[in-house]
């Protein structure tokens, strides 16, 4: 038995699960997208928790910000690789903060959009600063408190893994 075990489908449909976002409005996105033919030199696996480059498993909750918590765990790993420092990045703030780059807070939204906030607001705020609550809220970022930042993103396509050998 686990939480979902006592829901009927229309119960656990309407809180978990939600409309897909419509891909076809996509404003931001990457100028670059990376492709990669050969993959056959790759390692079978990596695991990322021996490099120091992922945080703690999160939960959303009833709140639909999955494209959120991806956004901060990639750049989560990219500035640990990059930096050597694993900061916990605000999924909260982008759910609060990304309405006017077309997410719609609990109720969906992209990662490019939410990269291209990141670039313009000069950065995301770490958990500690301003945690996960899994719902919709004003913005409340403090430079103050910056996590992370990047300066550009690169749209990878499907079955380009090889760009992590490149960047480790």
């Amino acid at each position: 038995m686990n939480k979902f075990g006592d829901l009927t489908i229309e119960e656990f449909a309407r809180l978990y699960l939600m409309t897909p976002t419509d891909m076809s409005t996509r404003t931001y996105q990457s100028t670059e997208v990376y492709s990669h033919d050969r993959l056959d030199d790759l390692a079978d696996d990596i695991d990322w928790r021996l490099k120091n480059a992922v945080t703690n498993i999160k939960n959303e909750g009833q709140c639909g910000s999955c494209w959120a918590h991806s956004t901060a765990a990639s750049i989560e790993g990219a500035w640990a690789i990059k930096k050597g420092v694993l900061n916990s990045l605000s999924a909260q703030q982008l759910v609060d903060c990304t309405e006017s780059y077309g997410n719609n807070g609990c109720n969906g939204g992209l990662i490019d959009p939410s990269y291209q906030y990141i670039i313009d607001n000069q950065g995301i705020d770490t958990e500690s600063s301003y945690p996960y609550e899994a719902q919709t809220r004003t913005c409340r970022f403090k430079r103050q408190n910056v996590g992370a930042t990047i300066s550009s993103f690169v749209d990878i396509e499907t079955q380009s893994e090889a760009l992590f050998k490149v960047l480790c």
